[in-house]
Order: structure tokens, then C-alpha cells, then sequence
């Protein structure tokens, strides 16, 4: 990961993709998106969620256009 985050949520999408949403700073909660590449061994930041989660489940979504990100919030935003 590019910043460190606990409580954060995680899952691979296209069975390559490891993706890493929102958690905590250790202060804040977070609305970054980090994204692994196991292909070249990095880590890229993806555009913000636009609100702070942290906690959260984190599911993919198969759809007609392609595999989407699902987050369930439950209230763990700060």
C-alpha cells in the first residue's frame, strides 16, 4: 500500500486486481482507493470515493458491462 490504513476493505476484481477501500489513518476514517497490480508488484491510487468509510463490506458485481466494485456501508463512516 502507498499510505497505511487498518479496518479497511478488500477484495480482487477480474481475478487479478487486489483493491483496498477506505479505513482508518489511525486518526481518520478514509475515502482513498488503492489498487495492486500483481503483474508489475505496485501499488496506484484509483479516483476517492467522495465519502469516508472505514469497516465496510466490499463485494464484486458482475454486470452486462463488466465486473463493478459494491461498497455496503454500515455506519463505520467518520
Amino acid at each position: 500500500l502507498r499510505h497505511a490504513r487498518m479496518y479497511c476493505s478488500v477484495t480482487v476484481l477480474d481475478g487479478r486486481f487486489l483493491y483496498a477501500v477506505g479505513g482508518l489513518d489511525g486518526t481518520d476514517a478514509l475515502d482513498s482507493v488503492e489498487v495492486y497490480d500483481p503483474d508489475t508488484d505496485t501499488w496506484a491510487m484509483a479516483p476517492p470515493l467522495g465519502q469516508r468509510v472505514c469497516g465496510c463490506g466490499l463485494a464484486v458485481m458482475d454486470c452486462v458491462r463488466g465486473s463493478d466494485l459494491l461498497l455496503l456501508e454500515s455506519g463505520g463512516a467518520r
